[in-house]
């Protein structure tokens, strides 16, 4: 009885997903200027990265469009 209640509950560890609260930091391409940054919370890990990718594209910088890309910290 022991046996399968500790098994059982090492299978629901296994089959839980993992949300935890990310952080999305967007650049303007090929430089260390933070343009943006989201919370991204109680999300898996691979959700956050969908995320956060959806945020890359373009923004008007001081009347210049650039490009910008965002990654998960």
């Amino acid at each position: 009885m022991k046996k399968g209640l500790i098994l059982a509950g090492f299978a629901l560890l296994l089959f839980t997903s993992c949300k935890k609260d990310y952080t999305c930091e967007c650049y303007v391409s090929g430089s260390s200027i933070v343009l943006e940054t989201y919370q991204l919370k109680n999300m898996k890990e691979k959700d956050a990265e969908a995320k956060c990718d959806s945020y890359d594209g373009t923004v008007n910088l001081a009347g210049q469009i650039v490009s910008k890309d965002c990654v998960l910290e």
